[in-house]
């Protein structure tokens, strides 16, 4: 994996990672766009392109990416996506980089996203190790939840049930080693890895209203995704519906518990952790 600083303007402020494949040049054109009008610190992270790279993962790594409770294997598209999101937490760890956003390249910007990251987001970077700005949904996301602290744009709050989504997020250095050791078990797409909260010892929060959004363009990871489905072997036995079933029933019982420990982490963690820099070897 490759990291490329493509462009880096000295103004302060969060540094932002954001995740391109070499050939999708129209993508990365349109989002280093927005970055260098609203002078904001970027660099490109050349995504794993799993058309290319998947033999090469697999002989490095071997074991397989299996998704058991439901019941397949993960695609081409999840695995690279995941390894890069990887990749760049790795950077941000090997550095002692405090604070970062991490987005794909289909990211899209709400008005007022330039004053919410000078003027929010390091104070909900205090409260919580993950905070998620970007999300997709549905009839089961939680629309609203305990709120952490509010901003003039936005509210942090707690989500029972969170929007799925990896196209925008950002982490302080405690997030970056939390999700870091959950995506490497690599066992679910990285939207759902990122999302489960319950799985990793880290304050997780989400801001209302989301204020980066994926552009209306088709997804790798989805084109991948359809073409693979059909040759996947997925296992449809009763068993293992039943597994799966009493899967979300576990977590559906020990969600709340959790989103209560995340409310308290995030009220008056600080209190209790050390300096984030101070960690830093």
């Amino acid at each position: 994996m490759r990291f490329e600083r493509e462009t880096m303007t000295d103004e302060p402020g969060i540094p932002i990672f954001i995740i391109n494949l070499t050939r999708d040049v129209e993508r990365w054109e349109n989002i280093q766009r927005f970055m260098v009008q609203a002078r904001l610190p970027y660099s490109r992270f050349s995504a794993i392109d799993g058309r290319r790279k998947l033999p090469l993962i697999r002989s490095v790594i071997r074991r397989d990416f299996v998704n058991r409770k439901n019941g397949r294997p993960l695609t081409t598209g999840e695995i690279c996506c995941t390894l890069s999101h990887i990749g760049v937490l790795r950077r941000i760890i090997r550095r002692g980089i405090e604070r970062a956003i991490i987005l794909e390249d289909d990211a899209e910007f709400s008005e007022g996203f330039v004053d919410f990251y000078q003027n929010e987001l390091p104070a909900y970077l205090d409260r919580c190790d993950v905070v998620k700005l970007e999300g997709l949904f549905y009839d089961h996301t939680s629309r609203s939840g305990p709120i952490i602290c509010s901003g003039g744009l936005t509210k942090l709050i707690v989500p029972l049930n969170p929007t799925l989504g990896s196209a925008g997020y950002a982490v302080n250095l405690r997030g970056a080693r939390a999700l870091l050791k959950r995506l490497s078990m690599l066992d679910w797409p990285t939207d759902h890895l990122l999302i489960g909260y319950e799985r990793y010892r880290a304050a997780f929060g989400e801001i209302r209203p989301m204020l980066i959004q994926q552009a209306a363009v088709a997804s790798n990871i989805e084109v991948d995704r359809r073409q693979e489905l059909n040759l996947l072997n997925a296992d449809t036995s009763l068993r293992n519906g039943l597994c799966r079933r009493a899967g979300w029933l576990v977590r559906a019982m020990h969600r709340p518990l959790v989103m209560v420990r995340n409310v308290l982490l995030a009220r008056f963690g600080r209190a209790f952790r050390q300096p984030a820099a101070s960690r830093v070897s």
